[in-house]
Protein backbone atom coordinates (compact mmCIF):
# COMPACT_ATOMS: atom_id res chain seq x y z
CA UNK A 1 0.00 0.00 0.00
CA UNK A 2 2.92 2.45 0.71
CA UNK A 3 4.33 1.92 -2.57
CA UNK A 4 1.28 2.12 -4.54
CA UNK A 5 0.66 5.79 -2.56
CA UNK A 6 4.05 7.07 -3.26
CA UNK A 7 3.79 5.90 -6.95
CA UNK A 8 0.02 7.83 -6.52
CA UNK A 9 0.97 11.04 -5.22
CA UNK A 10 1.58 12.55 -9.16
CA UNK A 11 -1.16 11.03 -10.31
CA UNK A 12 -4.57 12.53 -9.11
CA UNK A 13 -6.70 9.98 -10.46
CA UNK A 14 -4.52 7.09 -9.20
CA UNK A 15 -4.53 8.84 -5.62
CA UNK A 16 -8.25 9.15 -5.40
CA UNK A 17 -8.07 5.44 -5.68
CA UNK A 18 -5.50 4.77 -3.01
CA UNK A 19 -7.57 7.32 -0.76
CA UNK A 20 -10.52 5.21 -1.40
CA UNK A 21 -8.81 1.77 -0.99
CA UNK A 22 -7.63 3.54 2.46
CA UNK A 23 -11.26 4.58 3.49
CA UNK A 24 -12.56 1.09 2.56
CA UNK A 25 -9.40 -1.00 4.52
CA UNK A 26 -10.69 1.05 7.46
CA UNK A 27 -13.78 0.28 7.48
CA UNK A 28 -13.64 -3.55 7.14
CA UNK A 29 -11.15 -2.42 10.11
CA UNK A 30 -14.15 -1.49 12.61
CA UNK A 31 -15.80 -4.91 11.50
CA UNK A 32 -13.94 -7.35 13.32
CA UNK A 33 -13.93 -8.86 16.67
CA UNK A 34 -10.91 -10.10 18.63
CA UNK A 35 -10.97 -13.58 19.09
CA UNK A 36 -7.34 -14.09 21.27
CA UNK A 37 -4.59 -12.31 21.53
CA UNK A 38 -0.76 -13.56 22.81
CA UNK A 39 1.29 -11.88 25.05
CA UNK A 40 5.23 -12.10 24.65
CA UNK A 41 7.98 -11.16 26.78
CA UNK A 42 11.02 -10.36 25.03
CA UNK A 43 13.60 -11.99 27.31
CA UNK A 44 15.94 -15.64 27.94
CA UNK A 45 12.53 -17.90 29.90
CA UNK A 46 10.26 -15.23 28.75
CA UNK A 47 6.34 -16.64 29.30
CA UNK A 48 4.64 -16.67 26.24
CA UNK A 49 0.70 -16.77 27.07
CA UNK A 50 -2.64 -16.73 25.20
CA UNK A 51 -6.19 -15.02 26.19
CA UNK A 52 -9.27 -15.12 24.50
CA UNK A 53 -11.39 -13.42 26.53
CA UNK A 54 -9.68 -9.76 25.78
CA UNK A 55 -6.85 -10.20 28.27
CA UNK A 56 -8.87 -11.16 31.15
CA UNK A 57 -7.39 -14.26 31.72
CA UNK A 58 -4.40 -16.16 30.19
CA UNK A 59 -2.81 -18.80 29.79
CA UNK A 60 1.28 -20.13 29.44
CA UNK A 61 1.44 -21.78 25.99
CA UNK A 62 4.96 -21.19 25.86
CA UNK A 63 8.52 -19.83 26.46
CA UNK A 64 10.69 -17.55 25.04
CA UNK A 65 13.84 -19.48 24.04
CA UNK A 66 16.41 -16.64 22.37
CA UNK A 67 14.75 -13.03 22.43
CA UNK A 68 15.56 -10.43 20.02
CA UNK A 69 18.78 -8.42 21.14
CA UNK A 70 17.46 -4.88 20.12
CA UNK A 71 17.20 -5.64 16.12
CA UNK A 72 15.53 -4.85 13.73
CA UNK A 73 16.06 -5.29 9.25
CA UNK A 74 15.14 -3.38 6.16
CA UNK A 75 14.62 -5.83 3.58
CA UNK A 76 16.67 -6.10 0.29
CA UNK A 77 15.43 -5.75 -3.19
CA UNK A 78 15.82 -9.62 -3.43
CA UNK A 79 13.88 -10.68 0.07
CA UNK A 80 10.40 -10.17 1.11
CA UNK A 81 9.43 -7.07 -0.70
CA UNK A 82 6.14 -8.02 -0.58
CA UNK A 83 5.77 -6.34 2.98
CA UNK A 84 6.02 -3.14 1.46
CA UNK A 85 2.37 -3.36 0.85
CA UNK A 86 1.99 -4.25 4.79
CA UNK A 87 0.81 -1.46 7.28
CA UNK A 88 3.26 -0.54 9.94
CA UNK A 89 2.79 -1.61 12.93
CA UNK A 90 1.46 -4.99 11.72
CA UNK A 91 1.80 -8.57 10.92
CA UNK A 92 3.29 -8.34 7.44
CA UNK A 93 2.90 -12.33 7.09
CA UNK A 94 1.22 -15.35 9.07
CA UNK A 95 2.63 -18.92 8.46
CA UNK A 96 3.09 -21.87 10.28
CA UNK A 97 7.00 -21.35 10.04
CA UNK A 98 7.07 -17.48 10.76
CA UNK A 99 5.04 -14.25 12.04
CA UNK A 100 6.62 -10.91 10.53
CA UNK A 101 5.62 -8.15 12.23
CA UNK A 102 6.55 -4.85 9.62
CA UNK A 103 7.65 -1.51 11.72
CA UNK A 104 7.55 0.72 9.60
CA UNK A 105 8.42 1.65 5.99
CA UNK A 106 12.41 2.14 5.16
CA UNK A 107 13.98 4.10 2.45
CA UNK A 108 13.37 1.02 0.02
CA UNK A 109 11.64 -1.48 1.79
CA UNK A 110 9.84 -2.83 4.78
CA UNK A 111 11.55 -2.78 8.10
CA UNK A 112 10.63 -5.95 10.31
CA UNK A 113 11.05 -7.91 13.00
CA UNK A 114 9.86 -12.10 13.53
CA UNK A 115 8.67 -14.39 15.82
CA UNK A 116 9.94 -18.01 15.19
CA UNK A 117 8.88 -21.21 15.99
CA UNK A 118 11.55 -23.94 17.98
CA UNK A 119 11.96 -26.01 14.44
CA UNK A 120 13.69 -23.59 13.21
CA UNK A 121 16.02 -21.87 16.31
CA UNK A 122 19.06 -23.85 14.15
CA UNK A 123 18.67 -23.44 10.72
CA UNK A 124 20.10 -21.21 7.81
CA UNK A 125 18.56 -19.19 5.78
CA UNK A 126 19.05 -21.71 2.96
CA UNK A 127 17.90 -24.22 4.96
CA UNK A 128 14.64 -22.43 5.25
CA UNK A 129 13.65 -21.81 1.54
CA UNK A 130 11.64 -18.01 2.81
CA UNK A 131 12.45 -15.01 4.29
CA UNK A 132 14.50 -15.68 7.26
CA UNK A 133 16.30 -13.17 9.23
CA UNK A 134 18.02 -15.07 12.49
CA UNK A 135 19.41 -11.83 13.97
CA UNK A 136 16.19 -9.87 14.15
CA UNK A 137 14.10 -13.25 15.39
CA UNK A 138 12.71 -13.80 18.34
CA UNK A 139 12.86 -17.77 18.66
CA UNK A 140 10.32 -19.37 20.61
CA UNK A 141 9.39 -23.19 22.14
CA UNK A 142 6.28 -23.25 20.24
CA UNK A 143 6.08 -25.60 17.57
CA UNK A 144 5.56 -25.05 13.87
CA UNK A 145 1.75 -24.52 12.85
CA UNK A 146 0.38 -24.53 16.30
CA UNK A 147 -1.15 -21.83 18.83
CA UNK A 148 0.63 -18.75 17.81
CA UNK A 149 1.67 -20.68 14.21
CA UNK A 150 -1.79 -22.12 13.49
CA UNK A 151 -5.55 -22.23 13.22
CA UNK A 152 -5.87 -21.51 17.25
CA UNK A 153 -4.19 -18.32 17.89
CA UNK A 154 -2.20 -16.93 15.27
CA UNK A 155 -2.85 -13.40 14.12
CA UNK A 156 -4.29 -12.44 10.48
CA UNK A 157 -2.26 -10.70 8.21
CA UNK A 158 -2.38 -7.24 9.09
CA UNK A 159 -3.18 -7.69 12.76
CA UNK A 160 -1.83 -4.59 14.93
CA UNK A 161 0.85 -5.20 17.01
CA UNK A 162 0.87 -4.02 20.61
CA UNK A 163 3.09 -3.18 23.24
CA UNK A 164 2.09 -3.90 26.92
CA UNK A 165 3.15 -0.78 29.31
CA UNK A 166 2.10 0.18 32.86
CA UNK A 167 -1.99 0.83 32.59
CA UNK A 168 -2.42 -0.60 29.10
CA UNK A 169 -1.19 -1.41 25.40
CA UNK A 170 -0.50 0.85 22.77
CA UNK A 171 0.61 0.17 18.89
CA UNK A 172 4.26 0.27 18.20
CA UNK A 173 5.71 3.23 17.01
CA UNK A 174 7.74 3.88 13.38
CA UNK A 175 10.91 3.84 14.98
CA UNK A 176 10.35 0.61 17.41
CA UNK A 177 13.37 -1.92 18.38
CA UNK A 178 12.76 -4.50 20.78
CA UNK A 179 14.33 -4.36 24.04
CA UNK A 180 15.09 -6.73 27.07
CA UNK A 181 11.86 -7.24 28.77
CA UNK A 182 9.46 -5.85 26.20
CA UNK A 183 5.59 -7.11 26.68
CA UNK A 184 4.32 -7.94 23.09
CA UNK A 185 0.64 -8.27 22.31
CA UNK A 186 -0.62 -10.28 18.92
CA UNK A 187 -4.21 -9.78 19.13
CA UNK A 188 -6.17 -11.92 16.19
CA UNK A 189 -9.08 -10.31 14.53
CA UNK A 190 -11.84 -12.29 12.69
CA UNK A 191 -13.92 -9.96 9.90
CA UNK A 192 -17.49 -9.81 10.27
CA UNK A 193 -17.74 -10.29 6.98
CA UNK A 194 -15.80 -14.34 6.36
CA UNK A 195 -14.43 -15.77 3.41
CA UNK A 196 -15.63 -19.04 2.98
CA UNK A 197 -14.56 -19.73 -0.27
CA UNK A 198 -12.31 -19.32 -3.11
CA UNK A 199 -12.90 -20.86 -6.54
CA UNK A 200 -10.49 -20.29 -9.20
CA UNK A 201 -11.00 -21.01 -13.03
CA UNK A 202 -7.28 -22.48 -13.59
CA UNK A 203 -6.58 -21.23 -17.23
CA UNK A 204 -5.42 -17.68 -18.78
CA UNK A 205 -8.36 -15.32 -18.49
CA UNK A 206 -10.19 -18.08 -15.81
CA UNK A 207 -12.35 -16.17 -13.25
CA UNK A 208 -11.29 -15.90 -9.56
CA UNK A 209 -14.28 -15.09 -6.83
CA UNK A 210 -14.90 -15.49 -3.26
CA UNK A 211 -17.89 -16.17 -0.99
CA UNK A 212 -18.61 -14.67 2.27
CA UNK A 213 -20.29 -15.69 5.56
CA UNK A 214 -23.40 -13.28 4.53
CA UNK A 215 -23.32 -15.76 1.13
CA UNK A 216 -22.74 -13.11 -0.83
CA UNK A 217 -20.38 -13.53 -4.25
CA UNK A 218 -17.56 -11.17 -4.98
CA UNK A 219 -15.20 -11.31 -8.39
CA UNK A 220 -11.81 -10.54 -7.18
CA UNK A 221 -9.79 -11.21 -10.43
CA UNK A 222 -8.80 -13.47 -13.74
CA UNK A 223 -5.87 -15.53 -14.32
CA UNK A 224 -2.59 -14.57 -15.77
CA UNK A 225 -0.86 -17.86 -15.34
CA UNK A 226 -2.36 -21.03 -14.27
CA UNK A 227 -0.99 -23.53 -11.75
CA UNK A 228 0.16 -26.84 -12.95
CA UNK A 229 3.43 -28.29 -11.51
CA UNK A 230 4.40 -28.09 -7.51
CA UNK A 231 7.33 -26.47 -5.77
CA UNK A 232 9.56 -27.06 -2.93
CA UNK A 233 8.06 -24.62 -0.99
CA UNK A 234 9.84 -24.01 2.88
CA UNK A 235 7.57 -24.56 5.94
CA UNK A 236 5.09 -26.78 3.89
CA UNK A 237 6.47 -29.55 5.68
CA UNK A 238 4.57 -27.87 9.06
CA UNK A 239 1.30 -27.70 7.13
CA UNK A 240 -0.77 -30.62 6.25
CA UNK A 241 -2.37 -31.60 2.23
CA UNK A 242 -4.39 -29.16 1.23
CA UNK A 243 -3.82 -26.31 4.04
CA UNK A 244 -2.66 -23.19 4.15
CA UNK A 245 0.70 -22.48 4.60
CA UNK A 246 1.45 -18.69 4.50
CA UNK A 247 -0.29 -15.21 3.77
CA UNK A 248 1.46 -11.80 3.34
CA UNK A 249 0.66 -9.06 0.84
CA UNK A 250 1.83 -10.80 -2.03
CA UNK A 251 1.61 -14.80 -1.77
CA UNK A 252 -1.49 -17.62 -0.57
CA UNK A 253 0.68 -20.52 0.12
CA UNK A 254 -0.95 -24.15 0.05
CA UNK A 255 0.41 -27.04 1.17
CA UNK A 256 0.25 -30.46 -0.95
CA UNK A 257 2.32 -32.49 1.69
CA UNK A 258 1.94 -34.38 4.44
CA UNK A 259 3.54 -33.23 7.71
CA UNK A 260 7.02 -33.72 7.97
CA UNK A 261 7.65 -33.43 3.77
CA UNK A 262 7.98 -30.06 1.55
CA UNK A 263 5.75 -29.24 -1.37
CA UNK A 264 3.14 -26.93 -2.23
CA UNK A 265 2.15 -24.23 -4.71
CA UNK A 266 1.45 -20.23 -4.94
CA UNK A 267 -1.20 -17.90 -5.62
CA UNK A 268 0.42 -14.39 -6.49
CA UNK A 269 -0.69 -10.93 -7.30
CA UNK A 270 0.20 -10.04 -10.71
CA UNK A 271 2.13 -6.41 -9.42
CA UNK A 272 4.14 -8.35 -7.08
CA UNK A 273 4.70 -11.66 -9.71
CA UNK A 274 6.02 -9.29 -11.87
CA UNK A 275 9.08 -7.72 -9.22
CA UNK A 276 12.48 -8.30 -10.64
CA UNK A 277 13.03 -10.85 -8.03
CA UNK A 278 10.63 -12.62 -8.66
CA UNK A 279 11.24 -13.07 -12.49
CA UNK A 280 11.56 -17.28 -11.61
CA UNK A 281 7.49 -16.95 -11.71
CA UNK A 282 7.23 -16.91 -14.86
CA UNK A 283 9.74 -19.48 -15.56
CA UNK A 284 9.25 -22.78 -17.20
CA UNK A 285 7.92 -24.80 -13.46
CA UNK A 286 4.50 -23.15 -13.55
CA UNK A 287 4.10 -23.79 -9.56
CA UNK A 288 2.63 -20.37 -8.89
CA UNK A 289 -0.66 -18.97 -10.24
CA UNK A 290 -0.74 -15.40 -11.04
CA UNK A 291 -3.71 -12.97 -10.24
CA UNK A 292 -4.82 -9.95 -12.12
CA UNK A 293 -7.44 -7.29 -10.64
CA UNK A 294 -10.68 -7.28 -12.57
CA UNK A 295 -10.64 -4.63 -14.65
CA UNK A 296 -7.27 -2.00 -14.98
CA UNK A 297 -9.16 0.52 -13.27
CA UNK A 298 -9.65 -2.02 -10.29
CA UNK A 299 -7.31 -1.35 -6.95
CA UNK A 300 -4.04 -3.45 -7.02
CA UNK A 301 -4.79 -7.03 -5.43
CA UNK A 302 -1.44 -6.87 -3.49
CA UNK A 303 -1.93 -5.92 0.37
CA UNK A 304 -5.68 -6.02 -0.40
CA UNK A 305 -8.49 -8.15 1.05
CA UNK A 306 -9.81 -11.06 1.19
CA UNK A 307 -6.63 -12.97 -0.14
CA UNK A 308 -4.29 -10.47 1.17
CA UNK A 309 -5.42 -8.79 3.69
CA UNK A 310 -7.28 -9.59 7.27
CA UNK A 311 -9.11 -13.08 6.40
CA UNK A 312 -6.51 -15.74 7.13
CA UNK A 313 -4.74 -17.94 9.30
CA UNK A 314 -2.35 -20.50 9.12
CA UNK A 315 -2.95 -24.29 8.87
CA UNK A 316 -6.83 -23.56 8.04
CA UNK A 317 -8.34 -24.11 4.93
CA UNK A 318 -9.45 -27.55 2.92
CA UNK A 319 -7.97 -26.88 -0.81
CA UNK A 320 -9.96 -28.84 -4.05
CA UNK A 321 -8.87 -29.79 -7.17
CA UNK A 322 -11.53 -30.73 -10.16
CA UNK A 323 -10.57 -31.65 -13.72
CA UNK A 324 -12.67 -31.29 -16.59
CA UNK A 325 -16.28 -31.64 -15.27
CA UNK A 326 -15.26 -34.56 -12.34
CA UNK A 327 -16.94 -34.30 -8.93
CA UNK A 328 -14.14 -32.06 -6.61
CA UNK A 329 -11.63 -34.05 -4.69
CA UNK A 330 -8.85 -32.97 -2.52
CA UNK A 331 -6.25 -31.44 -3.59
CA UNK A 332 -3.70 -34.39 -5.17
CA UNK A 333 -0.64 -35.16 -2.33
CA UNK A 334 2.65 -34.14 -4.15
CA UNK A 335 5.90 -34.02 -2.28
CA UNK A 336 8.74 -31.59 -3.82
CA UNK A 337 9.61 -30.31 -7.12
CA UNK A 338 6.71 -32.20 -9.47
CA UNK A 339 6.68 -30.44 -12.90
CA UNK A 340 3.37 -31.81 -13.76
CA UNK A 341 2.19 -31.91 -10.11
CA UNK A 342 -1.08 -30.30 -11.02
CA UNK A 343 -1.44 -30.55 -14.98
CA UNK A 344 -4.88 -31.21 -15.88
CA UNK A 345 -6.38 -29.20 -12.91
CA UNK A 346 -8.75 -26.96 -14.55
CA UNK A 347 -10.45 -25.90 -11.64
CA UNK A 348 -9.60 -24.88 -7.82
CA UNK A 349 -10.80 -24.24 -4.49
CA UNK A 350 -10.29 -23.28 -1.03
CA UNK A 351 -12.81 -23.92 1.29
CA UNK A 352 -13.16 -22.55 5.03
CA UNK A 353 -15.40 -24.38 7.55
Amino acid sequence: MTRYLRASLARPAALLVALLMLEASWAAAQERVETSRVRLVNRFRGAIEASTDGGTTWNRIGTVLRPNPGRVQECDDKGFTAADWAPPGAVAATAVNAIHVKVAQGKRHAVLFTLQPRDLMLKTAEEVRSYFSSPTSIFTDVAAGTALFGAELAPRLGDPVWLERAGGTAPISADYVPRSGDVLVFPSFRPALRMRELRIANRAGGLAYVSYSDGSLEAIGWVKKAVGAVGRFGGSQFADVGRVRANHPGVLCVSTSPLGKIGGFQILPVAHAREPNLAYVWGAIPAWLVLAPVSPRAPALEGRSPLFLGQLQPATGRCEVRYGRAPWQPVPERVGLVKDGLADVTELRIVWD
